[in-house]
């Protein structure tokens, strides 16, 4: 009997809790530019962790998905008519 390949490897993925698209992260210098804030302001709202942030080694990191789900969260709403 001949286990199908195919088959092996979709119930596989289906068995990592984590099987997910690679997040895609990006640098301070990156973010710096697409939000068109100074560095020194994200450095600060990270040491006060207002902005979430991944840690590799020295380096930071951004997840272009979860800096969506904050600017969603951050907007205000506009104030209604008197």
């Amino acid at each position: 009997m001949r286990l199908d390949v195919t088959q092996a490897s979709e119930s596989d993925s289906r068995r990592v809790p984590n099987a997910q698209a690679p997040r895609k992260l990006i640098n301070i210098d990156e973010l710096s530019v697409l939000w068109s804030i100074p560095k020194s302001t994200l450095y600060n709202w990270v040491n006060q962790r207002r902005l979430p942030y991944v840690k590799l080694g020295r380096s930071l990191r951004f997840d272009v998905i979860q800096l969506e789900e904050f600017c969603q969260q951050s907007t205000m709403g506009v104030a209604g008519k008197r």
